[in-house]
Formats: C-alpha cells, structure tokens, sequence
C-alpha cells in the first residue's frame, strides 16, 4: 500500500505546493479549413477569428484552457486547378467551446527556476456549430436546406448531417511571460473534426429528379454547377462529388492573458 502512496505523491508532486494562477485572456488572429475544396490549405481564405479563455494552472508544465472562439472559413472550386470543373463554392461561420490540456516543455512563469518562455502542445475535445452557405444569383442560400446528395431524403442516401459537431483541437506555440501581471502566447491548432461536410461536399451526386422532387427546383442546380460557365454539366447520379474524407479547420493567432494570482498562496517568482 505504501508503495501505491509513494507513486501517487511522485506524480501529484508537481502540482502540489505550487500556486494555482488562473488566467483569463482575448484571442485574435485568423481561421481557415481543409477540405473538398481546399486540399492544402489556401491562405488567400483567411478570415479574421477572435474569441475568449480562461485557463487554470495546475503547475509549471501543466494547464487546462477553455476558449470560446468565433471565426469564418470558406472554399473555392476554382482555387484548384484538380477541382475548378466542379465550380463549387462555400463559406460558414464557426461558433466553438473547446477544453484543452496544455503542456509546457520548459518550467513555465511559477516557482523557483521557472522560464519567461517555453514551447508548448496542447490537445483536448471542441464541440463546434457550422452552417455552410454558398451564393447563387447574388442570394445567400444555406446549402443544408437543399439535401444536395440527397441526405437524409431516400434510403442508400447519406443521413442529413448535424449543424453541431465535435473536433479534436491539435497545436502547439510558445508562451512569453513579460512581467508578473501577463502572458502572452503564439499558437496554432488544427482541428480534426468528424463530418465530411463543413463544405458540404462529401459522397456522390444524387438524381436531380429525386432533388427536385424532395428538396424543391433550386436543389438539383446548387447540387451540380459544373456547367455554368461552359454549359456542360457532368453531376450524373452516384458520380463521385466529394472525397469521403472528414474535414478539418484551424485557427492561429495570438493570446493575451491576465493573470489573476491565488491569494491563499502567493506565487515564488
């Protein structure tokens, strides 16, 4: 028994004895997206993000973070050239709450010996809210709303895919501690999520008759605009339309944290 007693108290140790700081801090920088219409990242489809955090620090190499973040991505047929024939467009806000364990590779801002700088990894789960749209006409039309695999409308179809989903944050960055009141980090983070559809594109095309008929007139012609420019439309049905992988969506920036020290145990410095 007092060896279990031992083990516990070498791992517990770093966080015992040490103050525990909260931080609460403002994120600014950019969000973008991988996928059907982006197999490598294009970053000409960079859009501003922002959001908030607040963070526990449970010792110098460890802390949890929970961020609320906004940004925006979007996609364009016509930025590849393997994938400019099928002339798809689109572009969704992203509203997410993400939990995150950070480790510090370098004795971080807290104790004896502790570093104004370290790198840093960080991983943890995000749930996520997406609604992909694409302009049609000079309109906004939210491309959900037309089944355009026909999701969820016949059976051998793919279901309708949910607006929320879940993604797993995968980063890292540096930390900069520049006086006792602040911290200042540089982070990107790749988010892995599990739909196919944060573009929505992901199977095959669906018969236009079967569009028209369960998701009205415009469906079948936001589903295919292959021919749009040269009048030749190739979307016949079970063609393939996406690459059946899931798709992924980053942010990078920077964060400005407040510290906000315990008082029952004032950090050594």
């Amino acid at each position: 028994m007092k060896r279990y007693l031992y083990f516990l108290i070498f791992i517990l140790a770093p966080l015992l004895g040490k103050s525990q700081d909260f931080e609460i801090g403002v994120f600014g920088g950019i969000s973008n997206y991988q996928g059907d219409m982006a197999p490598d990242i294009v970053w000409k489809e960079s859009h501003p993000a922002f959001g908030a955090c607040l963070k526990y620090n449970m010792s110098p190499y460890f802390s949890l973070r929970f961020d609320g973040n906004y940004g925006m991505i979007s996609g364009n047929d016509t930025n590849n050239a393997s994938t400019k024939l099928r002339n798809l467009s689109f572009s969704t806000k992203i509203y997410e709450l993400s939990g995150q364990l950070e480790f510090n590779f370098f004795r971080f801002a807290q104790g004896l010996r502790a570093k104004k700088f370290t790198p840093y990894v960080f991983t943890g789960i995000s749930a996520f809210y997406f609604n992909p749209e694409t302009q049609y006409n000079g309109e906004t039309y939210s491309l959900r709303l037309y089944a355009t695999e026909g999701q969820g409308y016949k059976d051998g179809q793919p279901n309708s895919y949910n607006n929320w989903q879940l993604a797993i944050p995968i980063g890292g960055g540096f930390k900069f501690h520049p006086n006792e009141n602040w911290n200042i980090y540089f982070h990107a983070s790749y988010r892995m999520t599990f739909t196919g559809y944060l573009d929505d594109v992901y199977g095959t095309y669906a018969s236009k008759q079967q569009l028209t008929a369960d998701a009205g007139q415009l469906a079948p012609t936001l589903a295919d605009r292959s021919g749009e420019k040269t009048g030749v439309y190739y979307g016949y049905p079970g063609r393939q339309r996406g690459n059946s992988s899931y798709d992924s969506y980053i942010f990078m920036g920077f964060t400005f944290a407040r510290i906000i020290p315990n008082k029952i145990c004032p950090v050594m410095r």
